[in-house]
Formats: structure tokens, sequence, C-alpha cells
């Protein structure tokens, strides 16, 4: 459902530049991406609003 309602995109600067993402990932028998900075945002108000109802 993540992926279907909202919009997933690189984060800004204070400049207002995108902040690259580089692919690093953990060591071991089971390897992750590591934690990166993005932008998490609904895709519409309607989308928002169908979250807030199914958290609730």
């Amino acid at each position: 459902m993540i992926l279907s309602v909202f919009n997933i995109s690189k984060a800004k600067n204070e400049a207002g530049d995108e902040i690259p993402v580089t692919a690093e990932f953990s060591d071991g028998w089971i390897c992750r991406p590591l934690p990166f900075k993005c932008t998490i945002t609904p895709r519409s108000p309607v989308t928002a609003r169908l979250v807030r109802d199914f958290s609730q």
C-alpha cells in the first residue's frame, strides 16, 4: 500500500538541491540497504485522508 499512495523521492538540502543516494548495504549473511534520507509525500489529498483514516 505504501508505494501506491505515496511519492518517494530524494531529500533536498538547504539550497534545494537533491541529496544523492548511494547504494550502500549492511555486511553479513543478510544484506539490507543502509538508512538514507528521502522525502515521502502523499500523492493526493484523497490518499492522505485514506491513510489517516486507515491508521485510526
